[in-house]
């Protein structure tokens, strides 16, 4: 890829927009609940029933599609699920990576998080921190990047 914005042959320009427009201007600003769960499955993400979304969480536009949040997961304040980067590759120009963004039943993702893609969270992860590996369930986790702090005993 030689630019970033040739992101849109992954997805269209018009689909992008839509996404958007509903993840940052209707849902970002609406407490959790079924309403903004159902706003959030119009872009093609797969959210479960009961699952905790908070205000100005972000989420991918690109690739809506390959997030998924589970039955009764919570989402911290401010939280952002990312299923792509752009990266600087090392012969120049940009690389980009797109991934699977998991978050399982009864996982915590504590407020203003970012998960980063191929990343599956069954644990809990504290505030601020940066996730680029998987966190097992039972775990606690935090920091940039995210490491192991606890088990949950």
């Amino acid at each position: 890829m030689e630019k970033p914005t040739d992101i849109y042959k992954v997805t269209g320009r018009i689909r992008v927009i839509f996404n958007y427009i509903i993840i940052n201007l209707i849902c970002s600003p609406l407490p959790p609940g079924r309403l903004k769960n159902w706003f959030l499955r119009r872009t093609g993400m797969k959210v479960g029933k009961d699952a905790w979304v908070n205000p100005q969480c972000v989420f991918d536009p690109l690739n809506p599609e390959m997030i998924t949040i589970d039955d009764g997961a919570f989402l911290g304040w401010g939280c952002r699920l990312m299923a792509h980067v752009i990266v600087p590759s090392e012969k120049g120009g940009y690389d980009y990576k797109d991934g699977e963004v998991v978050i399982k039943s009864k996982a915590f993702v504590g407020g203003f998080s970012t998960v980063l893609p191929d990343t599956i969270v069954e644990g809990m992860l504290f505030n601020n921190s940066l996730v680029c590996e998987d966190i097992p369930k039972g775990e606690r986790w935090g920091g940039v990047p995210a490491k192991k702090i606890s088990n949950n005993d």
